[in-house]
């Protein structure tokens, strides 16, 4: 996950998997604290998307 913004910080994400229009699972994400600009390539993840299968729709939701 990559730090656009002009502050540092750290960024939590939520992935939601969605097959006809309902939730079947969800991945949280979040980073170490970022200086502005910083990119953090190995984010520590709570699921794991690879297990994910049989999707149509990925909705992302940035905080907690």
């Amino acid at each position: 996950m990559r730090n656009d913004s002009g502050s540092s910080d750290s960024f939590y994400l939520t992935f939601y998997f969605l097959k006809d229009g309902d939730v079947i699972d969800d991945v949280t994400c979040n980073t170490s604290y970022l200086d502005a600009g910083s990119t953090d390539y190995d984010p520590t993840c709570i699921g794991a998307i690879s297990d994910i299968g049989d999707f149509d729709e990925i909705r992302v939701s940035e905080g907690l």
